[in-house]
């Protein structure tokens, strides 16, 4: 790099971002580099020439780190200062909880578990009501439950596909 080097370069990204997570390309060896990068806490380091294997094996293990510090987060953001709290199960407008029933709840819990992936109809029925095996399945009773929290969340939170369900998709 012209401006700095590597080391300087991650210093810099960690005053803004000190969680950022950071790999190391390079052609230089030298032991004294390495170690400063490492007590850094920089992710990987890759000595170049790279190979494809390399380069995929360092990036599915720091995704997997991630997904991994992501999993353990209290709060899921969404848009416009709502958050949901993992934990209690609460979702909060700013600083103002949004009062919810329990199938709005377990709904909201199941979109937010898996981001970004769709659920059917019969898969909500299930995940809400499997403690209740008298209640009969009824596609009313799950559009009237996603009409109910949609209006209790910012606007497009919930989205729905055709044939494939409902989701959440994940917001950066």
């Amino acid at each position: 790099m012209p401006i700095m080097d590597g080391i300087t370069m991650s210093q810099e990204i960690y005053k803004i971002h000190k969680k950022q997570k950071i790999l190391i390309t390079s052609a230089y060896d030298d032991k004294q580099y390495l170690i400063k990068l490492i007590e850094m806490g920089v992710s990987g380091f890759l000595q170049k020439p790279l190979t494809s294997t390399q380069v995929k094996t360092l990036l599915f293990n720091i995704t997997q780190e991630i997904t991994k510090d992501k999993n353990l987060r209290k709060f899921v953001f969404l848009t416009q200062g709502y958050r949901w709290d993992k934990t209690t199960q609460e979702l909060f407008n700013h600083t103002d909880t949004v009062k919810l029933s329990e199938a709005e709840k377990n709904l909201l819990s199941l979109l937010l578990k898996e981001l970004g992936e769709s659920f059917t109809p019969l898969e909500i029925f299930d995940a809400i009501y499997y403690n209740r095996p008298e209640k009969e399945f009824s596609l009313d009773t799950i559009k009237s439950l996603v009409k109910r929290l949609r209006k209790k969340l910012p606007k497009n939170t919930i989205h729905n596909t055709p044939y494939l369900g409902y989701t959440i998709h994940p917001t950066f």
